[in-house]
């Protein structure tokens, strides 16, 4: 049949095209599901479960008006961002107290080691990327490029907002768990200087909306907030209950801390106006 509107002839061709497109993205998903699996086996997917993380950070690409694919790759860089993790001593990352420099060296390798083994799955170069900037800041002062502002994929920029937040709410080793609130505050109070203000922006209603369902679906109640104002006293935070100074946690002049625990961006051993929006993130 021919003229104008006829369909084009049948090719066996095409046909084997998209079986193979189809092949390529089964296997890209496949191992997608296999990386998160063991990240799953290494108790590195701590805290709200990834794939919540994951349904965040796409939202927040949606509403910033990025299209389908980039949406695809956001979703992957805050599934596997911390695949790095499976290069990183043990004993480093469940290191009940802070880290010192040689560890806390190791530690900052982590996002290069997970850009080394995703840029090698082919469709996952851009979500390479994501995990390689993840621990970028906004002001240039983050790792391991210290790159600034927009500089910084946009996928990375969302993806260390919510890091930064699960990494606050969820109990370490070496912390407690901070309020859904008091996160929010933090990430709110480092907009800007660690986070994208567009980006924290976006996330806060989310975050404020859900996150009382995620505590409920895991079986965890969220920490209760404390009043207690934060003091520095020659190396040691205190928390100041009436009259008398509660210890917290005491550090070495020799040992780098990152906002509070093994890795974040700061030296605890001298005064800071606030803590930090990432306390306690390992990584």
């Amino acid at each position: 049949m021919t003229g104008h509107g006829a369909e084009p002839p049948f090719s066996w061709e095409h046909l084997r095209v998209q079986e193979l497109e189809e092949q390529v993205r089964a296997t890209r998903q496949a191992t997608i599901y296999a990386l998160n699996q063991m990240l799953d086996l290494k108790d590195l997917n701590t805290g709200v479960h990834s794939t919540r993380l994951a349904e965040w950070a796409v939202r927040i690409g949606k509403e910033l008006g990025i299209d389908d694919t980039g949406l695809e790759d956001i979703e992957v860089g805050a599934l596997l961002h911390d695949a790095g993790k499976v290069g990183v001593p043990d004993a480093i990352l469940r290191k009940p107290g802070p880290l010192n420099a040689n560890e806390w060296r190791v530690m900052r390798m982590h996002p290069e080691f997970s850009w080394a083994v995703l840029r090698l799955v082919p469709g996952l170069e851009r979500a390479s990327l994501f995990a390689l900037h993840h621990h970028e800041k906004f002001d240039g002062s983050g790792y391991p490029a210290g790159l600034r502002g927009e500089e910084i994929p946009i996928g990375a920029r969302i993806v260390s907002v919510i890091d930064a937040f699960d990494a606050m709410v969820a109990a370490r080793p070496y912390k407690e768990g901070l309020p859904c609130e008091e996160a929010l505050r933090r990430l709110v109070l480092d907009s800007g200087r660690h986070f994208d203000p567009i980006v924290v922006h976006h996330f806060l209603g989310i975050a404020r909306a859900e996150m009382p369902s995620v505590f409920a679906a895991t079986g965890l109640h969220p920490p209760r907030a404390s009043t207690q104002p934060l003091a520095w006293a020659g190396g040691t935070l205190t928390a100041r209950s009436g009259g008398s100074p509660e210890q917290l946690v005491r550090v070495p002049e020799d040992v780098v801390v990152e906002n509070g625990g093994p890795e974040v961006a700061e030296t605890l051993s001298r005064p800071h106006q606030h803590v930090r929006a990432d306390e306690g993130d390992q990584g």
